[in-house]
């Protein structure tokens, strides 16, 4: 048996489970987009991040298993903005112009992302859609976003292994 802390609610566990089965144990939500329960971890929408004390980085919830001693934190100022950009670059580079506009979507009354957007605080896009393709319009887009909210930085401590910041990044050398 070990203990461990989420969001100040002390918690004892038999056995090792991730940090998002713990948390809805305690009946935290933490939101998700490509988790599935039955299904295959594979955390890489990161909409789930937490912060542990003593670890720089954030890590996802749903790929990081809970350990004795650890504390949690699921909806601190850093998850919060970041949970809120990542939400808007997945949108952004989806091919899907989502402006959360339920007031001409067919589906407004059924949206996981309008209820994740809900949930993370997300009520209009600040970023344009990025349209897929190696023009040199939608390449601009990518950079003029991307430095308008001047979140790469962060993003790429974040997230490094992300294919979408890679992939920005080889963008903003070829333009260069």
């Amino acid at each position: 048996m070990f203990k461990a802390e989420i969001d100040g609610i002390e918690m004892e566990l038999e056995e090792k489970i991730s940090i998002l089965d713990a948390a809805k144990k305690a009946k935290i939500n933490i939101p998700t987009l490509c988790y599935e329960e039955g299904l295959s971890i594979y955390g890489g929408c990161r909409l789930c991040v937490v912060e542990i004390e003593g670890e720089e980085l954030l890590k996802p919830a749903c790929a990081t298993e809970i350990e004795d001693g650890m504390k949690i934190k699921t909806h601190s100022k850093k998850v919060r903005e970041l949970r809120k950009n990542l939400f808007e670059l997945i949108i952004a580079t989806h091919n899907i112009d989502c402006q959360l506009n339920c007031l001409t979507c067919s589906r407004a009354s059924n949206c996981e992302l309008k209820e994740i957007a809900e949930d993370i605080g997300v009520s209009k896009m600040r970023l344009d859609p990025i349209k897929r393709g190696k023009n040199v319009l939608a390449v601009t887009a990518v950079l003029e976003n991307v430095k308008k909210f001047r979140v790469l930085v962060f993003l790429l401590q974040q997230i490094a292994a992300q294919k979408l910041l890679l992939q920005l990044l080889r963008i903003e050398e070829w333009v260069m």
